[in-house]
């Protein structure tokens, strides 16, 4: 399996980081959170912000601040995700320490970007966040006689599984499921 990666990080150029592929994403907000994030910059009620709700698909939004309180991002918990790019404040609210979340590595598998060329080698979009915020996108491929050819051919065909985007917690559970279904 191979995974081709372009990365583009925050503060950094291409010469940088290499040769960087930009994706814009539907699940990724533009101008649409801009009121959002200005009622963070002006320390609204943390319960205002969530009721104020998702301007993509009307969910709760979450805010989520760096460890040192500098910057944050909003996202909704609707499907799929929505989210804001990283925004900095020279002054967060007095809730900010409430919405920490240790920063943590993330993937995402876009089930509906995927195709079979007619080797039977699978590619399928895949983007994600580093925990030391680097935003990267590229794509998996997977030849069919990868260890893992069989399990994702099942996600994508066999599963039932209807996520657009298929997160490493859900990648665990399909994991579980296809192991017994193996069996």
């Amino acid at each position: 399996m191979r995974l081709a990666v372009g990365v583009a990080e925050r503060g950094h150029s291409a010469r940088d980081v290499g040769r960087v592929d930009m994706q814009h994403t539907y699940g990724i907000f533009e101008t649409e959170a801009d009121h959002l994030i200005e009622l963070v910059r002006r320390h609204a009620p943390f319960a205002q912000i969530r009721a104020a709700g998702c301007p993509v698909c009307a969910a709760a939004i979450s805010v989520t601040f760096a460890a040192d309180g500098r910057g944050f991002t909003t996202a909704c918990e609707g499907t799929p995700l929505h989210i804001s790019t990283y925004q900095d404040i020279a002054e967060p609210p007095s809730w900010w320490r409430e919405c920490v979340v240790e920063p943590t590595d993330l993937t995402w598998y876009w089930r509906e970007w995927h195709s079979f060329d007619v080797t039977g080698k699978l590619t399928m979009k895949v983007s994600g966040w580093q925990a030391d915020d680097i935003r990267w996108s590229g794509q998996l491929e997977c030849a069919p006689d990868d260890p893992d050819y069989a399990f994702w051919k099942w996600v994508l065909l066999q599963s039932g599984c209807t996520s657009d985007l298929i997160d490493e917690t859900e990648v665990a559970e399909l994991r579980a499921r296809f192991a017994q279904a193996a069996r």
